[in-house]
């Protein structure tokens, strides 16, 4: 607990840094007074957290790039489906006219 206490009151602007919530982002400026810091979250996004909010200082040379998975769909192209065909029936007890 005391050495995150004094991550906490060590961070300055340019730290990179991720919340116990999980979202990454970049100190822009502190108030250690009012434990509160701006952090750029995304290009033009910048938000006000506690300072306790933050759980670690991240270090960017150890990131691994996140790399994006491809998702395949399968088509329903051809195939004949009763469900396709047939109209949809509002809920028993619903009338949608």
């Amino acid at each position: 607990m005391q050495a995150t206490q004094t991550m906490q009151e060590n961070l300055r602007a340019g730290d990179e840094i991720m919340t116990r919530a999980g979202l990454y982002g970049t100190i822009v400026s502190t108030d250690h007074e009012n434990r509160k810091a701006l952090v750029e979250i995304a290009e033009g996004t910048i938000i006000t957290i506690s300072l306790d909010a933050v759980a670690t200082v991240v270090d960017v040379a150890e990131e691994e790039p996140v790399e994006a998975k491809e998702e395949v769909v399968e088509s329903t192209e051809g195939k004949d489906t009763a469900e396709d065909e047939s109209p949809e029936k509002p809920a028993k007890g619903y009338d949608l006219n």
